[in-house]
């Protein structure tokens, strides 16, 4: 591993299939190479660090059912490299005993909090990688229950949507970039998913290491996937818990790529849904999904928004009536029932998405709390001498505050980036990309309300807005706040709240604060 000392907890024992030689293949050069003394772990580590593409690498010790042992290894790759390239290279310069297996692409190696090396994190990270991964040297293999089986594909929705969202950052923080891959996926008028990129244009998709990583999982996800649901049926919601049932139908979503094999996957999720054990929405948005990519009407049309109080299909249709008689078929909600959750892309089950009791971790585990992330996104700095003011309110408030942003002059400036995020027109705002594009978009606004001093918060619905949200992070860090609406009663008495009643009034009471 390069730049860091030998850490005591990094290296383990030789055992088992790691008693022979460790002395790497006669082809590589006598001056790279370690002593016949040197730990497994370091000659697997010194190999692999020969390779052009290899930013850095670690190797560990896991233990292995039938081999007793095997030596997994992590690797940072530059924008180029591949992990079947850096595996070819290490099994032509290894002898067999020291073929690395499993062996992941991560974005950085595991530390502890004082910057020391975590082989304990990174055994784990190895052990779900190596959960399902085939093993040309073991022709007989523990076999994996359906809880293992079910933990390993929540942990792997997890991570897909963890390298989502690098990757969206990583086009916010590039707009040339992101151009660039709008206009691959052929948006806005027929767009295609993002998970695309890779046969659309090869050559951006490895142009940058977020997306790079993003795509790599993703196949390796859906690979797993396919063989699970081909295996072990659909999941359960009652047997197996619905945020299985979700990461299970996120990560089928995104198998843009193997669209053929999705298809014929879907009968296990037709028989689920019709015997009741999932949400028929995950049936309606995988058909519309893997009909859209072909280019195909939607014949549920889940892929709506909201606008004005009206559907508006980011794809072509079938007629509506038959497209309520297929809902109807599959006990799905009408196209007026979803409507008021359609201001942002539908999500598997509209408002119960949000609750606590289905996320794609088990209820009872604690939730994981963010880093803190300011700062991550594309500089925007205020102009000098102007009052930032950050307007806030939920989607189907955007043309509204739109409205209000133009009207605002000097020395008024607008942070808002999201009202500029259009779901149908931008692949950062990924209409199909559910969890990850709203984390994202989420953390965009609040770095946005730290960069103001003072916020317009539009509302209409005090118990359901968006608005109160961001209101909330702008009295955390002491921005006074205009409220335009009805007043919630536990906003009445803080000090930090001015209400009015239009956004007229709110504006006018901007311009005088702004120049006192």
């Amino acid at each position: 591993m390069t730049g860091a000392a030998p850490m005591p907890d990094r290296r383990m024992e030789s055992k088992g299939a790691f008693a022979a030689t460790a002395q790497p293949a006669e082809h590589s050069e006598p001056d790279q190479v370690p002593s016949v003394d040197t730990p497994p772990t370091e000659v697997v580590e010194a190999v692999l660090l020969q390779h052009p593409h290899v930013r850095d690498a670690a190797a560990v010790v896991l233990p292995h059912n039938a081999l007793g042992a095997t030596i997994g290894v992590l690797l940072v790759l530059d924008a180029n490299g591949s992990v079947e390239d850096v595996t070819d290279h290490a099994r032509q310069a290894l002898p067999e005993e020291l073929h690395p297996h499993p062996v992941a692409r991560v974005r950085e190696l595991p530390r502890t909090f004082d910057g020391r090396f975590n082989a304990a994190r990174a055994q784990a990270l190895l052990r779900d990688v190596a959960h399902l991964t085939p093993d040309a040297r073991v022709v007989q293999r523990r076999r994996v229950g359906p809880r293992n089986v079910w933990d390993h594909v929540v942990r792997l929705a997890e991570d897909e949507q963890n390298l989502l969202a690098e990757a969206l950052r990583a086009l916010h923080n590039d707009p040339y970039l992101e151009q660039r891959v709008n206009e691959a996926l052929g948006y806005p008028n027929w767009p295609m998913p993002l998970t695309c990129l890779p046969d659309l244009a090869p050559e951006l998709a490895a142009s940058d290491p977020d997306l790079d990583s993003y795509f790599h999982l993703s196949q390796t996800a859906t690979d797993d996937l396919l063989r699970i649901v081909d295996r072990y049926g659909w999941p359960r919601a009652g047997r197996d818990g619905a945020y299985v049932t979700d990461a299970a139908w996120l990560l089928l979503q995104h198998a843009d790529r193997e669209n053929q094999a999705r298809e014929d996957a879907l009968a296990a999720v037709a028989q689920a849904t019709a015997l009741g054990h999932t949400d028929p929405r995950h049936l309606a948005l995988l058909h519309d999904r893997t009909r859209t990519v072909m280019e195909e009407e939607q014949i549920f049309g889940t892929f709506m928004l909201a606008v004005d109080g009206q559907p508006c299909f980011l794809y072509p249709t079938q007629p509506l009536k038959q497209i309520e008689r297929q809902r109807a078929a599959i006990s799905m909600p009408s196209l007026s029932a979803d409507l008021p959750d359609a201001s942002t892309p539908l999500l598997p089950y509209g408002r119960g998405c949000r609750s606590s009791t289905n996320t794609f971790r088990p209820p009872l585990e604690a939730p994981a709390v963010p880093e803190s992330r300011a700062g991550a996104f594309f500089p925007c700095p205020v102009p000098r001498g102007a009052a930032p003011v950050y307007l806030a309110g939920s989607v189907r408030h955007r043309d509204v505050l739109r409205d209000l942003r133009t009207r605002m002059t000097s020395p008024l400036h607008s942070t808002a980036r999201w009202l500029d995020l259009d779901a149908a027109h931008r692949v950062v705002s990924q209409f199909d990309a559910g969890v990850a594009a709203d984390r994202v978009n989420a953390e965009l606004r609040v770095e946005d309300i730290r960069r103001s001093r003072l916020v317009i918060a539009v509302q209409d619905d005090v118990n359901s807005s968006l608005a109160c949200e961001e209101v909330g992070v702008a009295l955390g860090v002491q921005i006074p706040v205009l409220l335009v609406g009805a007043a919630a009663f536990e906003l009445d008495a803080h000090s930090g709240i001015a209400f009015t009643t239009d956004v007229d009034a709110a504006l006018e009471a901007a311009m005088a604060w702004a120049t006192e």
